[in-house]
């Protein structure tokens, strides 16, 4: 039923769950099916002002049901806690109209309320502060947001302790245990940390090194917090002594344990394939529910759970099995924006100004430019007109010149996947150097130009001989890594890559991985102070300069030069050569000048940063 008035839209309907997709990944809100379908449907029914207006209706849409949500109850059962959305609202303890608490920006989940009920602790991501989940604190009523832990490093699923004084949470902060990364291995783990709340003391329960620890839980006695590790749940006391609760079962992943109030039993959440039930020690308690696997069972009573499932709070008797839903609504705002829709002109016969490219490089000699657009390969020379090198219906991608300039590496799927083709720029002659089953990507050419390094479709990271096609593998598979860039010995190999703290999520910094050829040996280094992050793995960098003695990165945004040994070691802190958002760094032949592309446009700054100059691109297509 849609209801209006003058001052706003009001939409009051039902939202069923959509699958779960991703069961590894940590949600805090719900997920809004329809709603974006819904939202379009509502803009056409109304001309939209050209010109955004301050009095732009409110949208406020009431919900009944939601994906994914969290709850917490307080002891004396008065009021529920749940997430959605992002948000945190307060509903009473019997259901009905839920209150918003938190905004927007705090990112709220897994919230967590103390036994007394007077604080809330919730996992929030901390996008202001470096990109990182924290514990933080507030009031029942909204008010008093404060973060209990800070850092470099995340901090989640809190848990009060039963006294109310203490919260244990899951983070992966260093406890001195950290072993070398090797290949896309973690650092450390994640291991269960408490602090207090009044003295703000830290104290570490569990660390196994390798294993990952993680949703922790107290006992009603406040000796022993249990945890997931290893898919099982262990116990462990404050001197350390651990033991097994529940054990591993076949078939079953563990989520979310509730330690009952009795102390005897530890409800959890059991998921096999894409459904998920709620279990008591070794008993099934639901049956043909999609109970949500992060939402923490809530004891409320010896026999009594309450737990969310297919998009309801319900209540349920671990004895009979008998449930009933705890109805809720929450009102969601959002406001109706009004925009200037872009206008497209696929009828223009003249020609049309292109507004991007991809991948540009610079030449060694420094006269010329190849790039990737208009689904087509091309060579300018600079303060000229570009030139087409193909002209096909193909895919290729990422053109990287030779060391002498004549000869340019590129990736085309011509041969029905994309393999590795070098051109010879002179006479536009070409020949496959590659013909692997799937993809060859990110070509650079070695220093002697008899070798190129590429990567391939499961991101492993490969060598070709020019001249016999002889293939070595040089590194596994890596989460997306970027472009390799050569030492200019040819021993070294360098690239971003993820270095990651933990293997329990995907989280970590871009840094700089180098592979010696000989040896093997791997090494990560940050590109500045230890907590940066080269801004994306794709052609942000380390491009390493010909002469060895500098690797370009992209750190903020913008463009960093940073001072290297001869096997890429960083020795110096990286230096700013410009204020503008960059992407695709290249290098001139002799190490003096950086090609970019910022804002759709080539700029060249020279290596101290002190000469800078826009190169102008004069390219131009027709409509078909």
């Amino acid at each position: 039923m849609f209801v209006r008035d003058e001052g706003e839209t009001d939409v009051r309907f039902r939202i069923s769950k959509a699958p779960r997709r991703f069961s590894g990944i940590v949600a805090g809100g719900a997920v809004l099916v329809g709603v974006t379908a819904l939202f379009a449907s509502m803009a056409l029914e109304k001309q939209t002002p050209a010109v955004a207006s301050s009095q732009d209706r409110m949208i406020r849409v009431t919900v009944e049901e939601g994906t994914n949500i969290s709850i917490s109850r307080p002891t004396n059962g008065q009021s529920i806690i749940m997430d959605l959305h992002g948000f945190l609202y307060r509903l009473p303890g019997d259901g009905g109209r839920a209150k918003r608490i938190t905004s927007i920006d705090l990112d709220a989940a897994r919230p967590e309320i103390s036994p007394n009920g007077q604080q809330i602790a919730f996992q929030s991501y901390d996008a202001d502060n470096g990109g990182y989940f924290h514990v933080k604190l507030v009031n029942p009523d909204g008010s008093g947001v404060r973060g209990l832990t800070s850092g470099n490093f995340d901090h989640r699923e809190p848990a009060w302790s039963r006294d109310g004084r203490r919260v244990a949470f899951a983070s992966d902060r260093p406890t001195g245990q950290f072993r070398p990364p090797l290949q896309d291995a973690a650092l450390g783990s994640y291991n269960i940390w408490s602090k207090d709340v009044a003295t703000g003391e830290m104290k570490l329960w569990a660390d196994t090194v390798t294993a990952e620890e993680g949703e922790p839980t107290w006992s009603p006695d406040g000796t022993e917090i249990a945890y997931v590790v290893s898919n099982r749940v262990e116990a462990v006391n404050e001197a350390g002594a651990r033991r097994t609760i529940i054990p591993q079962r076949s078939g079953l992943t563990i989520n979310s344990p509730s330690w009952a109030p009795t102390g005897t039993e530890i409800a959890y959440i059991g998921s096999s394939g894409m459904q998920s039930n709620l279990w008591v020690g070794d008993r099934q308690i639901t049956n043909g529910q999609d109970v949500f696997r992060f939402s923490r069972p809530q004891w409320i009573s010896a026999s009594e759970i309450m737990y969310a499932a297919d998009g309801k709070i319900r209540i349920i008797d671990v004895t009979s099995g008998e449930d009933r839903d705890v109805a809720f609504s929450a009102v969601l705002e959002m406001p109706r924006i009004s925009y200037k829709k872009k206008k497209y002109n696929f009828d223009a016969k003249g020609p049309q100004k292109a507004l991007g490219i991809v991948t540009p490089m610079l030449s060694p000699d420094g006269d010329h430019v190849v790039f990737q657009a208009l689904n087509d390969l091309w060579d300018m020379e600079i303060g000229r007109k570009p030139r087409r090198l193909t002209d096909d219906s193909f895919y290729e991608v990422e053109p990287a010149w030779s060391p002498d300039g004549r000869s340019l590496a590129y990736s085309s799927d011509k041969a029905g996947t994309q393999d590795l083709y070098v051109r010879d720029m002179t006479t536009g002659s070409e020949r496959r150097v590659t013909s692997l089953e799937g993809a060859e990507v990110a070509a650079a050419w070695s220093p002697d130009g008899n070798t190129i390094a590429f990567q391939n479709e499961e991101f492993e990271t490969w060598t070709v001989n020019v001249n016999t096609g002889e293939l070595r593998q040089v590194l596994a598979a890596l989460f997306a890594p970027g472009r390799p860039s050569w030492s200019p010995d040819g021993h070294t190999i360098a690239l971003a890559a993820r270095m990651r703290y933990s293997t329990r999520f995907r989280e970590g910094h871009n840094q700089i991985l180098t592979v010696n050829l000989t040896t093997g040996e791997q090494n990560y280094y940050p590109a500045g102070a230890e907590f940066s992050t080269i801004q994306t793995r794709g052609n942000d960098g380390p491009a390493w300069s010909p002469d060895g003695r500098w690797m370009a990165v992209v750190l903020e945004s913008t463009l960093h030069v940073v001072p290297v040994d001869n096997v890429g070691k960083p020795t110096g802190a990286p230096v700013k050569i410009n204020n503008e958002a960059t992407d695709s760094v290249s290098w001139s032949g002799d190490s003096e000048w950086l090609l970019y592309e910022s804002n759709g446009r080539l700029k060249m700054v020279s290596r101290d940063g002190r000469r800078r100059r826009s190169e102008p691109l004069d390219l131009t297509y027709r409509n078909a």
